[in-house]
């Protein structure tokens, strides 16, 4: 899908100021209003505004496919296509996020397609180290609504956002949690030099396993007569890996969709990413006990 598929040109889209006028909305009319108590730093907020790249993927039941036309501190424009739609161009839709970072605000418009012209207003405010509130309001274009139908728009808009942030908070909490964890194993957590599992017998009535080791987390699996063992922490944002099915030799985070080989750690389509180098896995002899050794690489 292009801009141009939806009648805009790169001229535009590139015209457009990048600063949003937040709590302006000319020519639309307010439906409705949604407020959020979340269990996440500002940090974290701004962080996901500016991440496009997670709607299909974290949110696939509102978004299909996305392609970004243009992004930077002020936020973001891309090409989507709305879940469900048949590829043509009148399910698609042009989107544009422009961020206040002072503010902690943001306006996300549908610049051409389904909602054009719809307009989306986000308040974020610090309640405490560790919490924030969203305010959002939605405005859609003045074309004479009734009052019932506002009524109704607003309610279904806030139904969708309700779901999106349920998703949202739970990428946004597990981010926190992770890099917290990472942070205190770098400032002084255990250094292991090993790790003793069990026995064998324990171990493989066990299987799949999730060990943590040396800061990190790994899935101890056995696949082909042997052990298997991978970071289940993705390299790009630290999504999750621990669920994630093994296709034709890899994983997909549900996040982004990054999708890494476990025998490598590679990454397909971004070779600056890789996996976390896992533990060396050894069964000792005698005694037939699992044991994780840090890796010689």
């Amino acid at each position: 899908m292009s801009a141009q598929l939806l009648g805009l040109s790169a001229s535009d889209i590139a015209a457009r100021p990048r600063a949003p006028r937040f709590g302006e909305a000319p020519g639309c009319v307010k439906v409705g209003h949604y407020r959020r108590d979340m269990p996440v730093t500002m940090a974290r907020m701004m962080e996901n505004a500016l991440d496009w790249e997670h709607l299909p993927s974290l949110h696939s039941s509102s978004f299909s496919t996305i392609e970004l036309i243009d992004s930077g501190p002020w936020g973001w424009r891309a090409s989507a296509e709305v879940a469900g739609g048949n590829g043509t161009a009148e399910r698609g839709q042009v989107i544009e996020l422009l961020l206040d970072t002072q503010q902690h605000c943001w306006v996300t418009t549908i610049l051409a397609g389904v909602g054009e012209g719809n307009q989306i207003h986000t308040q974020a405010v610090t309640l405490d180290a560790e919490n924030i509130q969203v305010q959002v309001d939605f405005y859609v274009p003045d074309t004479g609504l009734q009052d019932e139908v506002r009524k109704q728009y607003g309610e279904a808009l806030s139904a969708i956002y309700r779901q999106l942030y349920d998703e949202d908070e739970s990428m946004m909490a597990r981010r926190q949690h992770e890099m917290q964890a990472w942070q205190d194993f770098r400032r002084g957590g255990a250094d292991e030099v090993e790790k003793d599992l069990g026995s064998v017998d324990a171990v493989e009535a066990a299987l799949p396993l999730i060990v943590p080791f040396r800061g990190g987390r790994f899935k101890l699996d056995w696949k082909n007569d042997r052990f298997t063992i991978f970071s289940v922490r993705c390299p790009h944002m630290l999504g999750p890996l621990d669920d994630a099915p093994v296709v034709d030799g890899a994983v997909t985070c549900p996040w982004h969709g990054y999708r890494f080989d476990v025998r490598t750690g590679a990454c397909n389509g971004h070779p600056g990413l890789s996996l976390e180098t896992p533990p060396e896995v050894t069964v000792t002899d005698p005694g037939g006990r699992v044991v994780l050794r840090r890796s010689s690489f």
